[in-house]
This record gives structure tokens, sequence and C-alpha cells, in this order.
């Protein structure tokens, strides 16, 4: 059975925090790097509004982002 959007969305989610915490980031610390507020990097960590792909592409200069790519 394929997955829904809400379930893909909360995976990425899920995901995007992990690679934050690993990197040591904050919310804002993040979305100041990748051009964007700390609510919308809050919003895409909760799966209510994942991240775009060129946001994406931005945070694969900060670690390996694959594993988004793969759930996108």
């Amino acid at each position: 059975m394929a997955q829904s959007d809400d379930e893909a969305s909360k995976r990425l989610g899920r995901a995007l925090r992990e690679l934050r915490e690993r990197a040591g980031l904050s919310q804002a610390a993040l979305g100041e790097l990748v051009n964007v507020s700390d609510g919308a990097i809050r919003n895409a960590e909760s799966g209510r509004n994942p991240p775009s792909r060129r946001h994406i592409e931005a945070l694969a200069k900060y670690g390996d982002t694959r594993q988004l790519m793969m759930i996108r």
C-alpha cells in the first residue's frame, strides 16, 4: 500500500529534524542558512509543510540529504 502524502511529509520532517540536530543547528540557524524563517523549518519538521526541492538542495551544502530526496 502506498503511503499517504501526510505520512510522507511526517517522515520527511523527522529526517530533516535529525539532520539539523546532527549538525548542531537550531531551527532559526538552519532557516537562516537556507533563507527561510524558523517557522518554515518548524512547519517542515512537523510535517505540515514539507521543504521544497530548492530548500533540500540548499541543505545539501550542510550535510547528506540523500534520505530527504528519497522521501520527497
